[in-house]
């Protein structure tokens, strides 16, 4: 039955569109993450909502950056915006989404986390005894510090005066 419910779960979050339909799947998941550990209802059940959150927040993650892909876009076009103009285009902002900035740089870190290496980072996590979002999130801040320090930027000599 609860694997049922987690899959219905993850095709919501894969065919959303919206932030705020995604984030809505999210924080209800969360709520039932947080309520099955306090009332020990079963480490499964918590993984399992867990899970629905890990998905959530990559999703999150990929129609921000899609969002800011259609902004940068939008800002190179060949009719010359304002900033202003540029913001209501790209509107809406984090801030209306409900999103703090360090959540969506975790986030975005997600979504470039390829969906295969997720899904074993989730098994093992399950293995290992429990599945959870803030581990999933390191998990990926620290692929983003390794991928950064194989490809360094280039160095760029300074002027001194």
């Amino acid at each position: 039955m609860e694997l049922i419910k987690t899959e219905a779960a993850r095709r919501a979050i894969a065919i959303a569109v919206r932030v705020d339909e995604v984030k809505d799947i999210r924080d209800k998941a969360e709520a039932v993450r947080l309520y099955v550990k306090r009332a020990g209802l079963g480490r499964e059940m918590e993984n399992d909502a867990a899970e629905i959150v890990i998905w959530a927040d990559r999703r999150i993650g990929e129609l921000l950056e899609r969002m800011k892909e259609t902004g940068q876009r939008q800002k190179r076009g060949g009719n010359r915006k304002s900033k202003s103009q540029i913001a209501t285009l790209i509107s809406p902002t984090l801030e209306e989404l409900g999103i703090k900035k360090q959540e969506a740089s975790e986030v975005s870190m997600l979504a470039n986390i390829p969906e295969k290496e997720l899904t074993q980072y989730i098994a093992e996590a399950r293995a290992d005894g429990g599945v959870r979002p803030s581990s999933a999130r390191k998990m990926a801040r620290m692929a983003n510090q390794n991928k950064r320090k194989k490809n360094p930027p280039p160095f760029k000599p300074q002027a001194f005066n």
